[in-house]
């Protein structure tokens, strides 16, 4: 599999934006986005011919890492691509950082497999996380990996 993974510019919005608007039920805004990166998250992208295929959004401060979004397009989900930026980040932050958190919702089965196959554990759940345009709420499993003892 050959991609690559870089810093997310400000010309990667609009890309970005679409696969987030058409992977989640409440996609992130593309203000949003714009102000992750305007303000230097983590954000980065993984391309393939020149495409992006997928993308991260973390915020590390004080040891910690929370990754804030990964997000993979539909039609290049299941090719490792997920892994592939979960990966670059523990290696990222692990100069830095003892630990990455995250929220997962319990109806997001692949994120969760994805998430226990590193190593992450279940540390709390947040009820009523997240609520979707119809109204509907999900709670929020929240996942921790200890990185640096």
């Amino acid at each position: 599999m050959s991609y690559i993974i870089r810093r997310m510019s400000l010309d990667d919005v609009e890309a970005v934006y679409d696969i987030e608007e058409n992977s989640h039920i409440s996609p992130w805004s593309k203000q949003i986005i714009h102000d992750c990166v305007q303000v230097g998250y983590g954000c980065f992208v993984l391309t393939k011919r020149q495409k992006i295929r997928g993308f991260m959004i973390a915020r590390a401060i004080t040891g910690e890492c929370h990754l804030l979004n990964l997000c993979i397009a539909v039609p290049s989900q299941g090719k490792g691509f997920g892994q592939a930026l979960l990966l670059y980040l523990i290696d990222f932050v692990k100069p830095n950082c003892n630990r990455i958190l995250l929220e997962v919702r319990p109806s997001n089965k692949a994120a969760l497999s994805l998430y226990d196959k590193h190593g992450f554990i279940k540390c709390e759940i947040k009820k009523d996380y997240y609520t979707d345009p119809d109204g509907r709420q999900e709670d929020a499993i929240v996942l921790e990996l200890i990185i640096n003892k």
